[in-house]
């Protein structure tokens, strides 16, 4: 390729030079075990040392970020010449296409044709057709004692190619041709499994199954395998090429590798026009047309599979008819560290003890994020947290129609009925922080919930310092104004509070939190730079000035009649805010292990934070309405009892002063 472009370069005078390095320990000044931890390095030190890089397909989620955008650069027809659906799952990146394929590599079937014709049997094309096959065969075999036939080598070793072969046999058991890779979770997952476990037992061994590359190459050449899943080199030996079996006639899987070439962004500018045409030549139709025909490699030009010249060299007809299987596209996940665990679990149950479907939740659990919510996991506990939430907050609200009565008017005087409001609101805000535990997390329900509990917060502080600062003592200037301009006071806050959430909104991410049993989930975060914990710093310091002011102006105005229960509640209050501060405190430093428990967690402290302000500075004076009703309705009866003993008392009286009258009037008469 590169000694073509040089040609093809001199021979249009495009002064265009293009060199191949080969990085290898000798001549890299960077220590790295492999080639991928090389490009990784280059990368991150924003090296333009390589114009154009080739990387393995796998890549593209990890090195997408450092690559160009091919869309932007290249004419449209050029792209269009690649398969798009080959390309969605090994050359794109957050919907970029980053790198075009400049070779790539399929896993077929090898079937043993002497073994075949001799039992007058046909390629299998389902998995099941495959086992019968190799087990009639083996025994045939046998009863001639030949017991070195091997029935299928499998390809499960612990390298990247046990990885492919895992996901190629559990899309051969999708439904149809046109349906996507099945859950890992489902039956037809949990199928897949058994039936390699079956042939493995059945028609070959743990060892031969474990077995690399190498070992599968040396008995296809002694054609002890009837059959031999491999890549597509044509070993020109006798045995014929297929595409591998499926769970269904007419549904197969191929796992896709080879290697793609992507642009440096970081490449110098004044190079670029030159290293796009360098890239086009390099994926042109002819030069993918001739690698095909040389050393008969896989193409992503599926036109290439129509050329009559193309044909006469390679099997156009199965390529046309291959069903590639793509490597999961990671961008939050490590592909390495999830291949490996993929292996590691699948292995559990295919030489080990482990069922089919504990593994294959290993599996999902790798990159499934949990959560608690009504449309996913735990929808029970989700459900209760919901109706709590919504009922106190319903409860709250209508509990506002008490300030409209007058009778009541006195119980709530210590705040008007707006600002009476507003501390209702604050407290719901508070409470909305639990209701924005649902679900999965997003950046929105992270900016949601620190601006519930910043802007809450102030709505139940701020009122309260507003009426301690004009009841203060001795009258002046500045209690005046500020009694004649409640609301600028109140937006000045909020004004204050709106600013650092601005400053917030764009430093919070997503941390993914991955526990031992592997049931990941997430939360909120704030990225670790200097402007956050400025932010985080001065909101507490503004909160807390604002506490002290208020514990000091209640301080001075203790002993006045007209507010001395409402300072008491208010005092009350403070206190349990600022235990549940520390609180919240110690458990953002505690590090968290399941999401469960981290979900119970954090809605119990939001309930319990809106509930006790809430008893505290209103519901308590509800209650003592109540009671206030009940003393007055007691001392109502006990008034008319006296009034009732009162009457008697006169009336036995008066009797006993009619019956010593009369007594008198009869001695007289004698």
């Amino acid at each position: 390729m590169v000694k073509e472009f040089n040609k093809y370069s001199k021979e249009n005078n495009l002064n265009i030079t293009l060199n191949l390095i080969l990085l290898t320990q000798e001549n890299s000044t960077i220590i790295c075990n492999d080639y991928e931890s090389t490009l990784e390095t280059l990368f991150k030190k924003g090296s333009y040392k390589y114009d154009l890089i080739v990387y393995d397909v796998v890549y593209s989620q990890k090195f997408g970020p450092y690559f160009l955008d091919l869309k932007k650069y290249l004419p449209q027809n050029h792209i269009d010449l690649y398969n798009s659906n080959l390309l969605s799952f090994i050359g794109t990146y957050k919907n970029k296409i980053v790198g075009l394929p400049v070779l790539l590599d399929y896993t077929f079937l090898y079937s043993n044709k002497n073994l075949l014709n001799k039992y007058e049997k046909k390629i299998p094309t389902t998995w099941n057709e495959l086992l019968e096959t190799a087990i009639y065969i083996k025994d045939k075999e046998k009863q001639l004692h030949n017991r070195d036939i091997i029935g299928y080598n499998g390809l499960f070793d612990n390298t990247e190619l046990g990885s492919l072969s895992i996901f190629e046999f559990i899309y051969s058991f999708r439904e149809n041709v046109n349906s996507t890779f099945p859950e890992y979770k489902s039956q037809n997952a949990i199928n897949a499994l058994e039936m390699i476990k079956k042939i493995k037992n059945e028609i070959s061994s743990d060892y031969i199954f474990s077995s690399d590359i190498y070992i599968s190459i040396l008995n296809l050449i002694e054609e002890k395998f009837l059959f031999c899943k491999l890549s597509s080199n044509d070993f020109n030996l006798n045995y014929t090429r297929s595409l591998l079996p499926g769970h269904k006639e007419g549904v197969s899987g191929t796992s896709v590798g080879g290697y793609n070439i992507g642009i440096n962004k970081y490449s110098a500018p004044e190079k670029r026009d030159s290293v796009i045409e360098t890239y086009k030549f390099l994926t042109s139709k002819k030069i993918q047309k001739e690698l095909l025909i040389k050393y008969r490699i896989g193409s992503g030009i599926m036109s290439l599979y129509e050329d009559e010249e193309v044909c006469k060299n390679v099997d156009c007809e199965i390529f046309k008819k291959i069903q590639p299987i793509g490597r999961p596209n990671l961008i939050s996940y490590d592909y390495d560290s999830y291949s490996e665990l993929l292996r590691k679990y699948v292995y559990e149950f295919l030489y080990g003890n482990s069922s089919s479907y504990d593994v294959l939740k290993k599996i999902d659990d790798i990159l499934k994020i949990y959560n608690i919510s009504i449309y996913g996991d735990n929808t029970t506990l989700a459900y209760i947290f919901y109706f709590i939430f919504s009922f106190f907050i319903v409860l709250m609200l209508s509990s506002l129609i008490m300030l409209y009565f007058m009778k009541f008017e006195s119980y709530f005087s210590f705040l008007s009925t707006d600002f009476w409001f507003l501390v209702i609101i604050g407290i719901i805000c508070i409470l909305c922080q639990g209701i924005l535990e649902n679900g999965p997390r997003t950046i929105l329900k992270c900016e949601l919930s620190i601006s519930f509990l910043v802007i809450g917060s102030t709505l139940i502080l701020i009122p309260i310092l507003h009426k301690l600062i004009v009841n203060f003592p001795e009258e002046n200037k500045f209690s005046i104004w500020i009694a004649n301009h409640k609301f600028i006071f109140i937006i000045f806050f909020i004004g204050i509070d709106i600013i650092h959430l601005i400053i917030l909104s764009s430093l919070y991410t997503i941390k993914q939190i991955t526990p031992k049993e592997m049931e990941n989930f997430e939360i909120c975060t704030l990225e670790s730079k200097t402007l956050s914990y400025l932010d985080i710093i001065s909101i507490t310091v503004i909160k807390s000035i604002v506490l002290i002011i208020i514990l000091v102006l209640i301080y001075s105005e203790w002993n006045l009649k007209r507010t001395l229960y409402d300072l008491r509640f208010v005092v009350l209050a403070i206190y349990t805010d600022i235990l549940f501060l520390i609180m919240l405190f110690f458990m953002k430093t505690i590090n968290n292990t399941n999401y469960i428990s981290h979900y119970i967690k954090n809605s119990i402290f939001y309930l319990l934070f809106s509930l006790l302000n809430y008893s505290i500075l209103y519901f308590s004076r509800i209650v003592m309405i109540l009671l206030k009703k009940d003393n007055d309705e007691s001392l109502f009866i006990k008034n008319i009892n006296k009034q009732f003993i009162n009457n008697e008392s006169s009336i036995m009286k008066t009797m006993e002063i009619s019956i010593t009258q009369n007594q008198s009037t009869t001695t007289k008469i004698l």
